[in-house]
């Protein structure tokens, strides 16, 4: 299953005026969709996720049950915005970046305290040229799996933040059907 999330892509809603903690109602509200539908297996939901997405994502493995977590690009935001409208606090804003650019222990942030419990295993892709997604978030998602035995980093050379259809997509496409035919 595939959602843009109220204000992303073509769904409905202004981005503008929404809050990370109502977004992730929107992911658990999708995900419990998704596992109420016949024939989905429970005990094998895998979530792929990119940017704003890998945050919620990360998150969402606190409530609900999930098996493989992909995060292409994870963003990661300061608690204290969990709250406030997320435009003003994405990585476009340059105070934003700057809060980016400093190493993070697991338990600063939301995300990363949930990657650390999480128990299932994790594939990180990281774009090499992101403008918005500074490695050090990349360094801190990887330094929070706990058990790095379950972790896999791959980077994408020249690849941008935002993946447009073309070769860096179809990338993608191979790295997750390389990673996922390797899991049980």
């Amino acid at each position: 299953m595939v959602f843009d999330m109220r204000g992303h892509g073509i769904s409905e809603g202004d981005i503008n005026i929404h809050t990370p903690k109502e977004f992730l109602r929107d992911c658990v509200a999708a995900y419990d969709y998704c596992s109420s539908l016949d024939g989905v297996d429970k005990e094998n939901i895998s979530i792929v996720s990119s940017s704003f997405g890998g945050y919620l994502s990360s998150i969402l493995t606190e409530k609900r049950k999930v098996k493989n977590l992909v995060l292409r690009v994870p963003a990661d935001y300061a608690n204290d915005t969990f709250e406030q409208p997320k435009m003003g606090n994405a990585g476009e804003n340059p105070e934003v970046f700057k809060w980016r650019l400093i190493p993070k222990k697991y338990n600063e942030t939301f995300a990363l305290q949930a990657l650390h419990n999480f128990n299932g295993d994790v594939l990180i892709i990281e774009s090499e040229k992101d403008e918005i997604v500074p490695h050090p978030i990349i360094q801190n998602f990887i330094n929070a799996v706990e058990d790095k035995s379950k972790l896999a980093h791959i980077v994408m050379k020249g690849a941008p933040h935002s993946i447009k259809p073309g070769p860096f997509k179809e990338e993608v496409v191979r790295i997750l059907v390389d990673w996922f035919k390797n899991k049980k």
